[in-house]
C-alpha cells in the first residue's frame, strides 16, 4: 500500500476448495501433519512471499496456527 491507503497489488494468492466429501470430518486434525491439513495454504503463502521483502501477512482465523507464527 501506499502512505495515502492505495493498494498496489497481490502478492501471492491460492484457489482452493474444501472437497465436498470431507466437510465436517474434523475428529483426525489433530493427528494428521500440517501438510495434510486445510491451513497448509497459508504456510505455502508465506514462503512464496518471503523471499527477502517485507511483507503484512493478512489471514483469516483458520490462520491462527502455531507453525505459521514459529516461521515469521
Amino acid at each position: 500500500m501506499t502512505t495515502d491507503g492505495v493498494p498496489l497489488g497481490l502478492v501471492a494468492e491460492i484457489l482452493w476448495a474444501r472437497d465436498p466429501d470431507t466437510q465436517g470430518k474434523s475428529a483426525d486434525r489433530k493427528q494428521r501433519p500440517i501438510e495434510d491439513k486445510e491451513s497448509y495454504r497459508w504456510l505455502q503463502i508465506q514462503e512464496q512471499v518471503a523471499a527477502g521483502i517485507h511483507t503484512v501477512l493478512i489471514g483469516a482465523r483458520e490462520a491462527d496456527i502455531y507453525n505459521l507464527f514459529i516461521r515469521a
